[in-house]
């Protein structure tokens, strides 16, 4: 903190505009997330009659309970012990992630196909749906934590970004077909 009169040093200036850098991409990559996601929620809502939409919100939140066990298992390790090390450290952390993520998601994933598959009715696709598609979402949510602990937001916020733009020509065609694994 200064006192009145006194000036900051460039050093202390440039690592305040660090920090507010890193924080501003944080959010702003929060905000294009979270935004994806509800706009995923009301289009689907809107698109699909009350029934279907219970069944896309049963997978949906299946699926946020697998992307926080993944997270556990995968990125938070990733955040907490390879963040502000040397690129090559970093580079292996999150190989080591992603292939974490990415056999959390075919784990249970196959579980999820499976289940689908005996299950069967809308109930059943939807699972099914969900467990092809598991090791790409959680692969993306991976990537978007690695981004973080390199302390590069911005490139996690592009990532958000691409991934939501590539979210706007599936979900129309998926309105077009009209069912539940279509979304």
């Amino acid at each position: 903190m200064t006192v009145e009169g006194e000036k900051t040093t460039p050093a202390a200036g440039a690592a305040r505009r660090g920090v507010v850098g890193r924080l501003s991409w944080g959010l702003a990559d929060q905000a294009a997330s979270s935004l994806s996601n509800f706009v995923v929620g009301i289009y689907v809502a809107r698109s699909l009659g009350l029934t279907a939409f219970g069944v896309f919100s049963l997978a949906w939140v299946t699926y946020g309970v697998v992307l926080n066990v993944s997270r556990g298992l995968a990125t938070d390790p990733l955040v907490v012990r390879f963040s502000g090390v040397p690129q090559a450290s970093w580079r292996g952390a999150v190989a080591r992630a992603s292939g974490a993520a990415l056999l959390v998601g075919a784990g249970i994933g196959t579980v999820s196909l499976v289940a689908g598959l005996a299950i069967g009715g809308q109930v059943g696709v939807a699972f099914a749906a969900l467990g092809v598609v598991l090791p790409g979402l959680l692969l993306q949510d991976a990537w978007r934590y690695s981004f973080f602990a390199a302390g590069v937001g911005r490139k996690a916020f592009v990532n958000d970004v691409v991934w939501a733009l590539a979210l706007v020509p599936a979900m129309v065609v998926a309105a077009r077909v009209g069912t539940v694994p279509a979304f």
